[in-house]
């Protein structure tokens, strides 16, 4: 495949870049920011009096596409890839390479804008957190080399882009949140026991482990464990008793529209002042422990009704709202 590369080259002198704050490139599909900071690194890489003769060059080099995927299962490329450098050359043509940003350098690639999308340093075989702009995704990034924009693709036979938990599902499913019931099934109208929910809590916010809880109806060496134990552990889940924690009872809607709440003022450090009073044609049906926090989580758009404004509070919760709440948590 043919690549094109972009490369910018300007004097090395402190006078050449007295004027620079930031170092922009835009060719379209890749737009780099270097920071002053990360030329003057550069700079640093030669003695001073050498300086006069060298020349700092930034190079953009788009990939040929097809490698970068080619060994990975479910995932395929969801935009542009290109390999980030930046060196200085001294007078007889030495070439010294920058490989760390001690100042993180901002990429911006094209995207083609689906769900579980992300950029991913190939060199590195990680992920870089990035936020995404209509049709561009953006990171911060600390090491020259290889950028790609990947995109999960959809394991599950029983999902598909028209569902309206889609989003929510491949998001939480591409950074490990949230798996399906089998490798090919995501069982999505199947229900959500307090364990299974209290776990998806704990991954979401990467609650650390604490001890072990004390309810007596729970396995400490079971799967959910460490989950329930972190998230009581942060004041998020409760028992059903003081010493029973049920963990393979069926959650409802308003045991989720509580946790979440605890979930919210645990992630942003408080709750919020009600904007708007919520009420629901069912509102009498809300248990008086549960009412204030359903009012708060409606407000904050982190759940919704069931139609005809119904809350349905004590319907058991099914895996996408489940996987829509926790999705609708971590963006708000």
């Amino acid at each position: 495949a043919e690549k094109e590369v972009d490369t910018i080259t300007l004097p090395a002198t402190d006078k050449a870049l007295e004027d620079i704050d930031t170092l922009t490139i835009d060719n379209e599909d890749v737009v780099v920011d270097i920071p002053k900071k990360v030329l003057e690194d550069v700079q640093a890489l030669v003695d001073q009096k050498e300086l006069g003769d060298a020349k700092i060059i930034v190079s953009l080099d788009k990939q040929d596409k097809q490698n970068v995927v080619a060994e990975y299962d479910n995932v395929e490329l969801g935009g542009s890839v290109v390999d980030v450098q930046v060196y200085i050359e001294t007078k007889d043509g030495e070439r010294i390479a920058l490989n760390t940003f001690t100042t993180p350098v901002t990429i911006e690639l094209t995207s083609e804008g689906k769900p579980g999308t992300w950029i991913y340093y190939v060199d590195g075989d990680t992920f870089i957190g990035a936020a995404r702009i209509e049709d561009t995704i953006r990171g911060q990034v600390t090491k020259a080399g290889t950028y790609a924009v990947i995109t999960y693709t959809n394991p599950y036979v029983d999902i598909n882009e028209s569902d309206w938990s889609y989003y929510a599902i491949m998001e939480l499913y591409s950074v490990g949140i949230l798996n399906g019931k089998t490798e090919n099934t995501f069982a999505p109208q199947d229900k959500v026991t307090r364990a299974e929910f209290s776990v998806l809590v704990a991954r979401a916010l990467k609650l650390e482990v604490g001890e072990a809880s004390t309810f007596t109806d729970l396995d400490n060496e079971a799967w959910y464990a460490e989950g329930i134990a972190a998230a009581f552990e942060a004041g998020i889940v409760n028992g059903k008793s003081v010493d029973t924690f049920a963990p393979n009872d069926d959650i409802t809607r308003e045991e989720m529209a509580v946790m979440v709440m605890k979930a919210y003022t645990y992630l942003y450090g408080e709750q919020p002042a009600i904007q708007e009073e919520v009420t629901f044609a069912d509102q009498a049906g809300i248990s008086s422990w549960a009412t204030d926090y359903v009012m708060f989580a409606k407000n904050l758009g982190l759940i919704s009704g069931k139609g005809n404004n119904n809350f349905k509070p004590k319907d058991s919760m099914t895996r996408e709202e489940a996987a829509q709440v926790i999705y609708n948590l971590l963006i708000t």
